[in-house]
């Protein structure tokens, strides 16, 4: 596709248009996910949601995603930008992180790990703004299940992790040396 690309839903709430083009393609999904293509005021129908790779979709609210889309949804591989600087760049499923991939936020704080339904789910490590590292399981967003976390005074915890919490079995090492294993 040449010129900016725009991708109208069903009810053709557009999701993104370039004002600086003198060119537009859109691709119209309608609700029986058929897809119809617009070029420069031509319309091509086919019978089928079309899959294909973009290279930019600017969204009016500031945030921009760059890879592949399946119908007018994140499917595969893609980079996501949101107008505060966050940025999300691996696998999508349906719309949502799915897989691996690398979550950076402004304040410096990255999550590189595994996601599921949109969420941090599965292993990953979190490397938090004041440099606090935790690498293990992650359900929901949360930490939960074996993990190390280790701090930037040279102190570390490994043990279990409930919904976010250290609970369970354990152990800390305090950077002096003095060690602490239990519950």
């Amino acid at each position: 596709m040449s010129g900016s690309v725009a991708f109208v839903d069903s009810i053709g709430k557009t999701l993104s248009l370039s004002d600086r083009t003198k060119s537009l393609d859109a691709v119209l999904i309608n609700e029986n996910n058929r897809s119809s293509k617009w070029t420069n005021s031509e319309v091509n129908h086919t019978s089928e949601s079309t899959s294909f790779r973009i290279r930019d979709l600017f969204l009016p609210n500031g945030d921009s995603y760059s890879g592949s889309l399946l119908g007018n949804i994140p499917e595969g591989s893609g980079k996501y930008v949101w107008s505060d600087g966050s940025r999300y760049e691996g696998e999508w499923r349906h719309g949502m992180r799915y897989g691996h991939g690398k979550l950076e936020w402004p304040t410096g704080a990255v999550y590189d790990g595994e996601f599921s339904g949109g969420y941090m789910h599965g292993d990953g490590m979190h490397i938090a703004p004041d440099k606090v590292t935790y690498r293990g399981r992650w359900r929901f967003n949360l930490k939960h299940g074996l993990g190390y976390q280790v701090y930037p005074n040279g102190d570390f915890f490994r043990g279990s992790w409930i919904r976010g919490t250290p609970e369970g079995p354990g152990k800390y090492k305090w950077a002096n040396g003095n060690v602490y294993v239990g519950n």
